[in-house]
């Protein structure tokens, strides 16, 4: 993977085998990083089944993964409509 630019953010969606959405984000390590994609989910109207977090601070970077329920990513599709 090409390393990040400065302010550069990379999500990543898929859906798992059993109907739920594993949201992947990469991103510069800050505190409050998870905080902060928690809140943007929770203000679209998403509920958070799970989250991870792994940081490699020498590569000044985080790896975060939070799980939606199949339902979740509906209403937000449905309120775009």
């Amino acid at each position: 993977m090409p390393s990040l630019g400065p302010a550069e953010v990379r999500a990543r969606v898929t859906r798992s085998k059993t109907g739920t959405w594993r949201l992947t984000v990469a991103a510069h390590d800050r505190p409050g990083l998870l905080a902060d994609t928690a809140g943007v989910l929770t203000r679209e109207g998403l509920s958070i089944l799970t989250a991870s977090v792994a940081t490699w601070n020498h590569l000044d970077l985080a790896l975060h993964a939070v799980t939606l329920p199949d339902w979740s990513l509906a209403a937000v599709f449905y309120r775009c409509l």
